[in-house]
């Protein structure tokens, strides 16, 4: 399903994006970054995992690797475990989506230079790179191409159809993003040493939807916290900015263009670059969730819970040995968000195109029961940078 461009501030349906790096690090259990066949930054690289769009980096491709990829890696303590951290590769492959804030990939595409994205899962470090070393997963496109970003620029985001295929022999360790010139992905020529990506960020974690609207009664706020004003004893206002809403790079937050229609892909900067005339409030949200089944806010039982496990064989997320249970608001969005001060995305409205990075202004989350097993839930979003 396309998303509407018709937004006018509408809420609807919230979908949260959990990002599984930001989690891992929060735990201390991430081990290294690989930062693959890049020349102008060190292997051990991990920015691009740092949740910050406005950080843009260029990565030139050091043109020698006949794998012929950019490839951006997390490595969890897990690597080495004995015995194996079942528990954690089961919680990778609940991974649903991944995504690119602030690129320029659609300039790339000139002289043929198609871009293929694989989200990949590995094993340890003893393998060798080639197939049997990760499993790709079937993608659909929430923002932008499944297949291909090279007509994206801005940002573009994927969800993920079918997850790391579930087995009891794997123990995924590491998770990644490559690069890749065309979908052909190990027969394909290097890229060459003057050819680059322009990234902000990359994400990857598992999105979770609210079981249904939230209530008509709500607050919407546009504030401008980095501008103050103070007044002379001569009736003078003096203004101070400080600061407002960032760029990506070159474009505005959350800018997508598709730039398939331009003979030349740099056109765009001319045509729809709005960077200095965009909106650059923060936005907030009040929002109030009422009549949550107790299986929509809490998880089945407190024993045991690994904020669920993938079975194949059911196509379901569902807790070991305990019978199938729906993803909760407890678990997988207040527990993973540490309460809601790890930043997360936020899409007020599952079905439109509309974007932020969050966190929730209150440490905590509290609910109320209104009737029995069902419960209200109170939740105020801040647009972060």
């Amino acid at each position: 399903m396309a998303l509407s461009e018709s937004i006018h501030g509408s809420v609807a349906t919230p979908r949260i994006y959990v990002d599984y790096i930001q989690y891992a690090k929060a735990i201390g259990y991430v081990d290294r970054y690989i930062c693959g066949n890049v020349a102008n930054f060190p292997v051990e690289d991990g920015s691009v995992w740092d949740f910050d769009p406005t950080n843009m980096n260029r990565y030139y491709h050091d043109g020698i690797n006949p794998a012929g990829n950019f490839h951006f890696q997390v490595r969890f303590k897990n690597y080495d475990a004995s015995p194996e951290n079942k528990q954690w590769s089961l919680f990778l492959e609940t991974i649903n989506y991944y995504g690119i804030l602030g690129h320029s990939m659609g300039t790339q595409c000139r002289e043929g230079i198609g871009l293929n994205i694989v989200n990949s899962y590995m094993y340890n470090d003893s393998q060798q790179l080639g197939e049997s070393m990760f499993t790709s997963s079937q993608v659909a496109g929430i923002v932008g191409d499944a297949m291909s970003c090279s007509n994206d620029v801005g940002f573009s985001m994927y969800e993920i159809i079918k997850p790391g295929g579930y087995s009891e022999n794997n123990n995924w360790s590491r998770y990644g993003l490559f690069f890749y010139k065309q979908a052909e992905q190990q027969s394909q020529a290097p890229f060459s040493t003057n050819e680059y990506l322009d990234l902000g960020c990359l994400t990857a974690g598992r999105y979770f939807d609210f079981p249904h609207n939230a209530n008509l009664s709500m607050n919407i706020k546009h504030t401008y916290d980095g501008v103050k004003s103070k007044r002379t004893q001569g009736g003078s206002d003096l203004t101070e900015i400080k600061y407002t809403k960032p760029n990506w790079g070159n474009l505005p937050a959350w800018e997508h263009i598709d730039v398939s229609s331009y003979t030349n892909p740099e056109d765009y900067f001319v045509k729809e670059n709005y960077s200095r005339v965009t909106n650059t409030s923060r936005r907030s949200w009040d929002l109030t969730f009422s009549y949550l089944q107790k299986d929509d806010t809490f998880p089945k039982k407190s024993g045991n819970n690994i904020l669920g496990e993938y079975l194949s064989a059911y196509d379901s997320f569902d807790d070991a040995g305990a019978g199938k249970i729906n993803m909760n608001l407890v678990n997988n969005f207040i527990g993973l968000t540490m309460g809601g001060q790890i930043p997360f995305l936020l899409q007020p409205d599952k079905t439109k195109k509309d974007f932020c990075m969050c966190k929730l202004q209150k440490n905590g989350v509290s609910i109320q029961q209104s009737a029995p097993d069902l419960y209200t839930c109170k939740l105020s979003f801040v647009e972060v940078w």
